[in-house]
This record gives structure tokens, C-alpha cells and sequence, in this order.
């Protein structure tokens, strides 16, 4: 890239685009990539010269032609926009055009062009794949003034030239769709579609495109095709457009599809035409134009659309739809029609007023005019009006007045108002910048659901601002009030908050002890596992206890060494909680080590608790022949039998083949308990060996 950038060239010939598909600046560089071929090497393909003056293409002397060669299509990368297309497929040829595999509307295939990329050349030309081209002098000529354009030897302009749509083309698609009714196939709709969509790239080719729309909307075509036809002018149009939508607007059959187009034509000749209607229409025609004056936010129409809603004399549904259209414009002046309205508003129509007057305030928050948007909202947040209008003034108001936001929140927050307590909730969550530290200093003053709510709230905005709050609220006087910041710990707790969690776990009872275990379990942040091993040793034997729980809830990796030593604690809680704690926490590196530790224990109970733990951890070993080592290793050593009974408990469960020896011994033995141990091994072996 750099080099043909820094000045020099590169010359693509045929299968340079069936390249670079994950180089995508090489292959922008090139113009595209390979995208099928339809046109295979043994058919005969028409050329059209798009450029025939250009300086490589004297080989032509301006005229089309035949050849047999495997043609690319191309999926082009700004193509159009960066390179002077000199060649391309004749679509206009029926062996050309009637391939199979050819896409429906697709109209553009280039075959050859040039362009220039940073300060360098590229030539590039699809046709090369038979062997007979090699001798083909016109193109060979070709190549050869295109190779000395990339090598800077050949002056040639490389000015991307427009696509120019094949007009008898389009309207061969357009009387196709003429006689369109709904239900009917639509491949004639979608060719149409594909020929216009393969224009996008074009303004010229689009202005051609859309007068022969229009045109096709002034024929006797059916109200089908047309309703498609003005689809398709909805995207391209412009106000070339408009004269013939304006007319068709007006008649009742043609009325909707009309304003489909016209609504997303963005010239301001749509909106006078429709001003212009809406003086000449009545019932549902002029309540769809009102609509789409809405849509359009036609700032034009505001007026008018007033008039319309002081006229003692406009329909019901004609006023409405007024009022609906100034709420989505929006803007003071609308402001001022609506509340001027508001007043004497109809039943039928208040809630509709309502709402269209807070969508001028939410139109003003966006348009930086927050002390009048704040205006509206503190007047609909009355206690007169509906709840869900109090609670859309309510949010208006938070938005609007982002300095006073937490205020306006608390004292929503203290409200005996459920749905408006449920609203400022929400936007705890919600609402950007606010003080979490004072929002949570509030919780004492708050009724009791008030608190569990917040607590909620400041769960799901996991701010830790709010962690002192919170953990003076696991002290409340209120049960609910406790559970709720025990949950709420979790999420905006840190590394402190670790004591307060364990010591909950090990004195509270029920409900609150299993809530503060679960948050100490998924309590998130630095550090956190760090201070559960470093509270461990220096803490009393029930929070002891708790934090040895979390181990291995936590997944903590690096606790096998803490482990070890407090399963030789003098309290028998804390050895045995060790213990299990160790199936999950000690590696294969450390089985020598617990063995060690279980021949030391004294207490049958916890003995039998390190016998599970130590088996679990014999099979991490991967080599089997190695898990029973340490303790076949530590027993002929072991003088107590009840000991020994153990161990050889611990070899049946690891049950690897070198510890039947040992076994098939204690078979032998004169003390009772090591043959009942012994029996019991060899009972669960997992396979015939001990059968004899």
C-alpha cells in the first residue's frame, strides 16, 4: 500500500480481485472483490465501452464487442466513487443479460478501469482467463497502454465518471409492474427494487430514475404498483417529486401512499404542498396529512394546526389529530397553542393534550430551553392531573433541572405516592452525575418500603459513594430494611465491607445469615479474597468460620497453604470446615502434606471428613499409578490401628491398583479393624482384581 500510495503503480489482471478478502484496504485499493461468474469461459459475453475517447482504450476505436472469457462480477468497494470505470458487461445483449446466476436488477458489471491511490496508479482489467486472449491483439494493446499507465509512462485521467442507468432497461422493470395487484408475485417489484438500489451510488442516475417514477405514477398502473412505486420515492426522492405527490394526496385512493413519500422527502416544497392540501381535504384524508405534518415536525404547520384546534367548528378527530401533530413538532410555539388549549379541552381530548405539551417540554430540554421545559413539567405534576401525566412531569423535571436532580428525587423518595416513589427509583438508577452519597444518606428518613427500595435501586447503580450508608442500614431497627442492604452490600461493597458480611453470616439467624453469606460470596472488587485469608487467623472462631465457608463459594486458588494450618486449629469447627474446604482448594502438590495431617488427627469424625478431602485431591493427580504414593509411603510407618484403618479407608477411595498390595496385607492382620477396613476397600474396587 505504501509503495503505490508513495507514487509507483500496481496492475491487477483477472484474478487480483479474487484476492485480499481479508485485507479490506487492499482490496478498496484494487476496487472490490471477486463476487461469482456467472459469465463462464465458454460463453461468448458483450463489452460496452464507457469511456471511448480514454487514453487506454484506443484498442476499441469507441466500439462494443464480443469475446469468449470467464467475465467477474464484482462487490465493489466505493468503486464508482473512486476509480474511471473504462469497460463493462453490455447488459443490453440477451446471451449477456439471460445468464444463469445473474441477480435480479443488477445493471452494472465493470470489467476494466483505472484510478489513482494516494500518490499512485492502479490499472486493473477482469479479462484474462482463456488462453486465446493472449493472442487477441485489440486486447493485448489494451493491456499493454493500461500496464504503462500504472508504470507512470502513459498520461491518463482518472476522474471517476458517473454511472449512467440503462434507461430502456428501467423501463422495461416499470412496464412489467404495471398490472402489480396485492398477492400476486412480486418478482417484478423486486427487480425493480434491485435496479434502483445498484443507482444508490449515483446521484445522476437516481434524478433519471426518479422521473421515470414519477412519470409511471401518472399512468393508468394500478394502485399496487403505484403504492410501491411511491415507496421507492420515499428513499430516493426529492422535490422533483412533490407536484405530482401533492395531487395524488388529495384524492382518498391515492391519499396514503402519497404521504408514505412525501413524509420522508425532506425538501421544504413537501411541506408547502401539504400545507396547501390540508385546506382542500376533510376526514380521514386531513387527518392523515395533519399526521404527517406531525411526522415531518413542519414548524410551518404550527399555526394552521392552531387554528384548527381553536375552531369551535373542526371535528372532533380533526382537532385531536392537531393537537397530536404540534406535541411531536414540539417547540415554544406549540407550547403556547397547547396550554392555551388546555383549559377548555374537551374529555375526549385532555389526555392527548396532556401529552402532546410534555412532548414540547422534552422538544425544549433538547433544544437547551430547560427553564421553560421546567415550566410545563412543574405545571403537570399537579396533584389534578392523571397519575401517568404526574409521573411524565416528574421524570421532565429531573431531566430539566440536572443541578437540583437529587432534590427533586428525595422529596419523591419521601412522598406517600407509591407510583411517584417508584419513578424516582427508577431514576436512581437511571440518572446520570447524581450524588450517590446523598441519595443513600437519606435511607434513615425514608418510610420503611421507601428504604428497601432505595437499597435496591442503589444495588442495580453499584456506586460505592453509597457504601456508608448502606452498611449502617444492616443495623436497622427494621428486618426488610437489614435483609435488603445485606444484598445491596454486594454490589457497592469493597474490600471493608468484608468484616461486616462475615460477621452478619456467623450472629445473624435465617434469612438474614443466609443473605449476608450469599453477598460475602459474591462481594466484587480488588482485594477482596486478599482480606478474607488475612481476617481468617486474627478473627473469633465463628467469623472464622464464615470467611473459611467463602473459600470455596469464592473460588479462591490461593488458600491451600492458610488451609492447612487452621485444620490444625485447637477449635474442632474451624479444623473441620478447613478440611472440607481443602476438596477444592489444595492441589496434587499438596496430597503428601495432608496425608501428613491426617495421621496426626485424634477425632474419628474429623478424621473420616480429611479421608473425603484427601481422596478428592489423590484424584487431581492426572497419573494414576502416582495417586496412592503419599500414602502408601506414609503407612508402614503409622502405629495406631484405628489410624492405619483410615488409611487404608483413603485407598479404596483413591483406588488405584498400587494400594491392593497393602491391602490384600491387612487381609491378614490379627486386629479386626484393619480386615473390616481392608474388606470394605477392597468392596468398592472398581473393577475384578480383588475378586479372588
Amino acid at each position: 500500500l505504501n509503495f503505490v500510495k508513495g507514487g509507483k503503480g500496481v496492475i491487477g489482471i483477472h484474478a487480483a480481485t479474487d484476492n485480499f478478502y481479508n485485507w479490506p484496504e487492499a482490496a478498496e485499493m484494487m476496487g472490490g472483490v471477486f463476487d461469482g461468474h456467472p459469465w463462464n469461459a465458454g460463453g461468448t459475453w458483450a463489452f460496452k465501452i464507457d469511456d471511448p475517447k480514454h487514453a487506454i482504450m484506443p484498442a476499441f476505436e469507441g466500439k462494443g464487442f464480443k469475446i469468449s472469457d470467464e467475465i467477474y462480477r464484482i462487490k465493489p468497494m466505493k468503486l464508482r466513487e473512486n476509480a474511471r470505470v473504462l469497460m463493462s458487461l453490455d447488459i443490453s445483449d440477451p446471451a449477456t443479460s439471460q445468464v444463469e446466476g445473474l441477480r435480479p436488477g443488477e445493471a452494472d458489471y465493470p470489467v476494466s478501469w483505472v484510478r489513482t491511490f494516494g500518490k499512485g496508479r492502479v490499472f486493473y482489467c477482469s479479462l484474462g482467463h482463456n488462453h486465446p486472449l493472449l493472442w487477441n491483439r485489440m486486447i493485448l494493446q489494451h493491456y499493454l497502454d493500461g500496464i504503462q499507465f500504472a508504470l507512470g509512462d502513459l498520461a491518463a485521467d482518472t476522474t471517476p465518471l458517473p454511472w449512467k442507468p440503462d434507461t430502456s432497461r428501467l423501463e422495461s422493470l416499470l412496464s412489467s409492474c404495471t398490472a402489480y395487484e396485492y398477492g400476486q408475485d412480486r418478482i417484478p417489484l423486486t427487480e425493480l427494487y434491485d435496479y434502483i438500489k445498484a443507482s444508490y451510488g449515483s446521484p445522476d442516475a437516481l434524478k433519471q430514475i426518479e422521473k421515470s417514477l414519477v412519470k409511471f405514477l401518472q399512468s393508468n398502473a394500478t394502485l399496487a404498483a403505484k403504492q410501491f412505486v411511491c415507496k421507492q420515492l420515499s428513499i430516493i426522492g426529492t422535490e422533483q417529486s412533490v407536484p405530482v405527490l401533492a395531487g395524488m394526496v388529495k384524492n382518498p385512493d391515492t391519499a396514503d401512499m402519497a404521504r408514505y413519500a412525501l413524509e420522508r422527502i425532506s425538501f421544504p416544497a413537501a411541506d408547502k404542498a401539504l400545507l396547501q392540501a390540508l385546506n382542500q381535504t376533510d376526514g380521514n384524508v386531513k387527518i392523515g396529512i395533519i399526521n404527517t405534518l406531525g411526522q415531518r415536525r413542519a414548524e410551518s404547520a404550527v399555526a394552521p394546526l392552531g387554528q384548527l384546534i381553536s375552531d369551535g367548528n373542526t371535528p372532533a378527530d380533526i382537532a385531536l389529530a392537531a393537537v397530536i401533530a404540534l406535541g411531536k413538532i414540539g417547540g415554544e410555539p406549540a407550547a403556547a397553542i397547547l396550554a392555551k388549549a388546555i383549559p377548555a379541552a374537551a374529555e375526549n381530548q385532555r389526555m392527548a393534550l396532556y401529552d402532546a405539551y410534555l412532548r414540547c417540554g422534552d422538544d425544549l430540554v433538547a433544544a437547551k430551553k430547560n427553564a421553560r421545559a421546567l415550566e410545563i413539567y412543574k405545571q403537570m405534576f399537579a396533584e389534578d392531573y392523571p397519575p401517568a401525566i404526574r409521573i411524565a412531569a416528574f421524570k421532565g423535571m429531573v431531566f430539566a433541572d440536572a443541578k437540583n436532580a437529587e432534590n427533586i428525587i428525595l422529596n419523591a423518595l419521601r412522598t406517600e405516592q407509591p407510583d411517584i416513589q417508584t419513578v424516582a427509583n427508577e431514576l436512581v438508577r437511571e440518572v446520570p452525575g447524581l450524588n450517590i452519597k446523598t441519595m443513600a444518606a437519606a435511607l434513615p428518613d425514608l418510610p420503611e418500603a421507601g428504604q428497601v427500595q432505595l437499597l435496591a435501586s442503589l444495588a442495580d447503580r453499584g456506586d460505592g459513594a453509597a457504601k456508608e450508608s448502606v452498611v449502617k442500614a444492616t443495623n436497622s431497627d427494621l428486618e426488610s430494611v437489614r435483609l435488603a442492604a445485606l444484598t445491596t452490600l454486594a454490589k457497592v461493597g469493597d474490600a471493608g465491607s468484608v468484616s461486616v458480611l462475615s460477621e452478619a453470616a456467623a450472629v445473624r439467624k435465617g434469612a438474614e445469615q443466609q443473605t449476608a453469606r450469599d453477598s460475602l460470596y459474591t462481594l466484587s472488587g480488588p482485594d477482596i479474597d486478599k482480606e478474607i485469608l488475612a481476617q481468617i487467623p486474627k478473627t473469633d472462631v465463628k467469623i472464622a468460620v464464615e470467611l473459611i465457608k467463602s473459600i470455596e463459594k469464592r473460588g479462591i486458588k490461593s488458600a491451600s497453604d492458610l488451609l492447612q494450618k487452621t485444620a490444625t486449629h485447637s477449635d474442632p469447627e474451624i479444623q473441620m470446615e478447613s478440611w472440607k474446604t481443602l476438596k477444592t482448594a489444595a492441589g496434587p502438590d499438596d496430597m503428601a502434606k495432608l496425608t501428613e495431617l491426617l495421621i496426626q488427627i485424634k477425632d474419628a469424625r474429623l478424621r473420616s471428613e480429611a479421608v473425603k478431602t484427601a481422596s478428592a485431591v489423590a484424584l487431581k493427580i492426572p497419573n494414576e499409578n502416582q495417586r496412592a504414593a503419599a500414602v502408601l509411603a506414609a503407612y508402614p510407618s503409622v502405629k495406631d490401628s484405628s489410624v492405619k484403618a483410615s488409611l487404608l479407608e483413603l485407598l479404596g477411595r483413591i483406588q488405584a491398583d498400587s494400594g491392593l498390595p497393602v491391602l490384600r496385607e491387612a487381609l491378614k492382620s490379627d486386629q479386626a479393624d484393619l480386615q473390616i477396613a481392608a474388606i470394605r476397600a477392597l468392596g468398592e474396587w472398581p473393577n475384578a482384581k480383588p475378586l479372588a
